[in-house]
């Protein structure tokens, strides 16, 4: 079984991206194959069909031309998008809290010392910005989160258009379609890139699950009960993974930790863990110490995961977008499909 995909491999999933944004850009420019002598990264600005409006959560924003200044604030899959479509020349900064770990598959240019990536523009935390050092830079676009400060999105919005999402929750496709909107594409357009994410992953789980679904155990340390999962959940699903139930809760009040298990015998079901937690040294403890915990199957197999593992390469949170898919697939993937033929539970 190969555990990672050859370069043989992953080559028509390639070209089919470079097919599929040459087709994008003749299709909603107007333009056919032989008029379109541009290329990405060309220093010439874009065409659109601008002016246009963009529905933020909050309202909408209108850029009247393709931007030439781009401001990307938090948003690591607006630069993939930004780069498929030839606008990557036009980014005059990207920023990332310093939590954050780079996407290693963006071009180097957007990664921590790259010549593109200004950590001076978010200070402190996610959501924290400075809109004076952006003011500074002069942008006609920016990029931005929506979970910001209402009186920051106001001074954002005074200095160019700010798009963020139309809904306000904070929704990876949704920054993705008003992307590719803000850049005078469609709808339609998102709709290919995300497929494109999601075939990527649908190939991956056919090949290393086959018809087998293998359950995912949510745990997180919080104060309060568990909600929907959402950190790296829609990458495990579009492999097939199904989510179990959620049958131990670590929750942490002051100092001390507690371990509650329903339902136990659902766990021993389990032939994967995906521990989701927010302080994965104290939950791995806290497991771990449970006399219990060493005779689960997924314990014994060496199939429990910690989202917070820095050996994961934080692959299990990537945004759902082709590159994104498939860093997936060749780090996170890989391993776990090792471990599964380890443990005998694929051929």
């Amino acid at each position: 079984m190969s555990v990672s995909p050859s370069a043989d491999t992953r080559a028509p999933w390639k070209r089919f991206v470079v097919a599929t944004t040459t087709m994008l850009v003749l299709l909603t420019s107007g333009c056919t194959a032989a008029d379109d002598n541009s290329t990405p990264g060309d220093s010439s600005t874009p065409s659109g069909p601008y002016p246009i409006t963009v529905e933020n959560f909050d309202g909408g924003v209108t850029i009247d031309k393709a931007p030439e200044r781009i401001v990307v604030l938090e948003q690591d899959q607006a630069i993939e998008v930004i780069d498929l479509l030839g606008y990557s020349d036009h980014v005059i900064a990207y920023a990332q809290p310093e939590a954050v770990v780079d996407r290693p598959y963006l071009p180097a240019e957007f990664l921590r010392g790259g010549e593109k990536f200004n950590d001076g523009l978010i200070p402190a935390n996610p959501g924290t910005i400075s809109p004076e050092a952006v003011a500074a830079l002069d942008p006609d676009l920016i990029i931005g989160p929506d979970y910001l400060d209402e009186s920051d999105i106001e001074k954002l919005n005074a200095i160019a258009p700010l798009v963020t999402t139309a809904s306000g929750n904070d929704d990876d496709q949704e920054i993705v379609e008003n992307t590719f909107l803000a850049l005078g594409k469609t709808k339609k357009d998102a709709a290919a890139f995300h497929d494109a994410a999601v075939d990527i992953l649908h190939n991956y789980g056919e090949s290393t699950f086959g018809s087998t679904k293998l359950v995912l155990d949510y745990f997180r340390a919080d104060e309060e009960d568990l909600g929907s999962p959402n950190f790296g959940s829609k990458i495990y699903f579009e492999t097939g993974l199904e989510r179990g139930p959620l049958t131990a809760k670590v929750k942490s009040t002051g100092e001390s930790q507690t371990l509650s298990w329903e339902n136990f015998g659902d766990l021993a079901q389990a032939d994967i863990f995906l521990i989701a937690s927010i302080v994965p040294d104290e939950t791995r403890a806290v497991l771990e110490a449970d006399p219990r915990w060493a005779d689960l199957p997924a314990v014994k197999n060496d199939l429990v995961f910690y989202q917070g593992d820095p050996e994961l390469e934080t692959s299990t949170s990537n945004p759902l977008t082709p590159l994104g898919a498939q860093h997936f697939v060749d780090t996170f993937g890989a391993q776990l499909a090792e471990r599964l033929h380890a443990a005998g539970l694929v051929d």
